[in-house]
């Protein structure tokens, strides 16, 4: 068993205040085996607003971070629907939670626990597969996550991706498609054109500040491209 598997880790990097939303997780460098999350959460029930990418150094630590921190953080608010604080973390093993929580004192709690429940036995089935299997699998709860029907104003979604290549070509097309964006507002954004964002892209896994470039450019310039 992983240390990343475990609610007692996830925990301990909550109370020692890690950061674990954006960035490189615990400034972890950029590798082959690093994977990239895209992270939103829009919940004016219970105040929540988050908007971001967090890179971890392999699939086992991002599966723990949706498992024990995102999906937790994020249910909890779409659950209760009680204000909480803007940086509200919730932590622990949900799964626990949501096999004893009444469906009738959750608004269409027929429809959203069980689904909830089916996506929590999905993520633990995936700690047994290897690594390719495991990001596939990650990758397909997060579409399942978006293709589900949410409430109106209320949602959480998160996107998986393995290469840094993947992120860079996605975040390109999400300007080039965009008829509100274009490649104008992604130099405004960037502070560069779209060729010096791809000569970056291109050197971050053999230059140490070509990386950090990329992973600061990704959690501080496009936080709000879903």
């Amino acid at each position: 068993m992983t240390s990343f598997q475990m609610y007692e880790y996830w925990k301990m990097q909550m109370d020692q205040d890690i950061e674990m939303w954006e960035g490189n997780f615990l400034g972890k460098p950029m590798t082959e085996e690093s994977i990239y999350l895209q992270l939103s959460i829009c919940n004016p029930y219970s105040n929540q607003l988050e908007s971001s990418w967090v890179i971890y150094p392999n699939v086992y630590a991002a599966l723990g971070f949706i498992t024990y921190i995102f999906l937790p953080t994020a249910l909890a608010g779409f659950l209760i629907r009680e204000p909480m604080d803007a940086d509200y973390v919730h932590c622990e093993d949900f799964k626990q939670e949501l096999d004893q929580w009444d469906e009738t004192k959750v608004e269409d709690g027929d429809v959203f626990i069980p689904f909830f429940k089916d996506i929590y036995a999905d993520i633990h089935r995936l700690w047994e597969s290897n690594s390719e299997e495991c990001y596939e699998g990650l990758k397909k709860i997060g579409e399942k996550l978006k293709a589900h029907p949410m409430r109106e104003y209320e949602y959480f979604l998160f996107s998986a991706f393995d290469s840094h290549l993947d992120v860079s070509d996605y975040v390109i097309s999400r300007y080039e498609e965009d008829e509100m964006l274009g490649l104008e507002e992604f130099e405004k954004d960037f502070g560069m054109s779209k060729g010096e964002w791809l000569n970056i892209t291109k050197h971050a896994m053999d230059n140490a500040f070509m990386s950090r470039k990329f992973a600061q450019l990704l959690t501080n310039s496009i936080s709000h491209i879903m």
